[in-house]
């Protein structure tokens, strides 16, 4: 099927890659008066050292069906107007704060699943200074904090979701084009924690943050990276110089125009944030300049489902090496949103494991694909001058290269999504 009509079927949203969104948090559902008259006798009132917030007392009362412990009353409220909080048994026991199961230092867990009885009777629930204290069948106490369960109960639809900082934020469409993000200060950036913060939650949302007064030194962009977390090793080396060299390992390291692409895509984790800080770049020549493509939202199925091998093999900072990894063009994430892309044409392998009847199509549809990245709707063209620097997403933000003459000197690196988002948590205090 061409390609152009699936577009068409689609919602015209925004041209945008589409992230799945986490669920929002659905009101929790008292349990049934079928639950409520099968409940064990197992409710406690609150005892004299009981806090002031639930003067009619806490109840709880336990479902011996369903396995579920309910705490009733004012005190329940997780403050979104819930007075009922549901938590199953086996998920109490799994989780119980008390210091032989949980070790408060490390914040892990020590309780071994060869020791967890998933089917443990509960004998006794009651609440006392702001703690629910659990007495289990096979004599163990558990105590675990009003506060910490309010922000854990479970409704018929799941548990409630935590803190949504806690997670990678939604992706911000660039809905108002041309998209121009403005340039970040780079000495606040390495100074000030509130900077780091504001680029890296920028990061999260728009996929791409320039940074201005940068400086031209080559070794501040391993400062930079330290100062996230610390950057990713690969074959081309930690901190890699993009120049034009003699007898290239790379395109990169040539003169020559560079097409819209991800960056190792032969990778089975393809890096997830570069950086490309520019040291120098002729002024008064011609060519060069940086492309970002902002690529559309449609699922094309074939490049979604048919695998493309990419290659590199050659020597360079590792010494010789041989790299070769299978993706699809368009990495789907739950709920069938594009999650992630793989594409880069100098390295895509003549390899290609696809039926013969699908080949026409594929190319078709890789081309189609690449004409719509080339769109100017769908791009930006930035020429990045000495001491400024490009940070941004590897699998929603594709990068080209004009060809150009003179002297050009670029440091790169890559960063992790795991270590910056522990990063940016860290910032707010999280």
């Amino acid at each position: 099927m061409p390609l152009m009509p699936l577009l068409r079927r689609l919602p015209a949203a925004a041209l945008q890659l589409r992230f799945l969104q986490l669920p929002q948090a659905a009101p929790a559902v008292a349990a049934s008066a079928r639950h409520q008259r099968k409940s064990l006798s197992t409710s406690a009132t609150t005892g004299p050292s009981a806090q002031p917030t639930s003067p009619a007392g806490l109840q709880a009362t336990v479902d011996v069906d369903s396995r579920v412990l309910t705490l009733h009353g004012a005190a329940a409220d997780d403050q979104a107007g819930v007075a009922t909080l549901n938590f199953p048994l086996a998920w109490l026991r799994d989780n119980c704060r008390c210091s032989l199961c949980h070790n408060s230092n490390s914040d892990s867990r020590q309780l071994l699943m060869n020791d967890f009885d998933p089917t443990a009777a509960l004998t006794e629930a009651t609440v006392e200074a702001g703690q629910l204290q659990l007495l289990w069948a096979d004599g163990h106490r558990g105590c675990y904090p009003l506060d910490w369960l309010r922000a854990r109960h479970f409704t018929e639809d799941g548990q409630v979701p935590p803190d949504l900082r806690l997670s990678k934020s939604i992706p911000r469409l660039w809905r108002d084009w041309p998209f121009r993000p403005d340039f970040l200060d780079g000495q606040a950036v390495m100074s000030d924690d509130a900077a780091l913060l504001e680029l890296l939650q920028r990061l999260e949302l728009d996929g791409l943050v320039l940074l201005d007064n940068f400086g031209t030194d080559e070794d501040s962009l391993s400062r930079l990276c330290h100062r996230v977390a610390y950057p990713r090793r690969t074959h081309y080396g930690v901190i890699f110089r993009v120049e034009s060299k003699p007898g290239p390992s790379n395109l990169a390291y040539t003169t020559g125009r560079l097409g819209f692409h991800t960056d190792l895509p032969y990778f089975e984790h393809q890096p997830d944030i570069q950086l490309l800080h520019c040291i120098r770049q002729t002024r008064t020549v011609p060519g060069g300049e940086n492309t970002a493509a902002r690529p559309p939202p449609e699922q094309f199925h074939l490049l979604a489902t048919a695998l493309t091998n990419f290659r590199d093999r050659n020597s360079d900072d590792l010494d010789k090496f041989h790299l070769l990894q299978r993706h699809p063009v368009l990495e789907l994430g739950r709920g069938g949103q594009v999650r992630r892309i793989h594409l880069s044409n100098q390295q895509r392998d003549s390899v290609l494991r696809l039926p013969l009847g699908r080949v026409q199509a594929y190319y078709e549809a890789l081309k189609e694909f690449n004409d719509l990245l080339y769109d100017p709707g769908h791009s930006l063209q930035l020429r990045l001058k000495d001491g400024q620097l490009a940070v941004f997403e590897n699998g929603r933000v594709l990068h080209s290269r004009t060809a150009y003459q003179g002297e050009r000197l670029f440091m790169g690196a890559y960063l992790s999504w795991d270590e910056t988002l522990s990063r940016r948590r860290v910032l707010q205090g999280l």
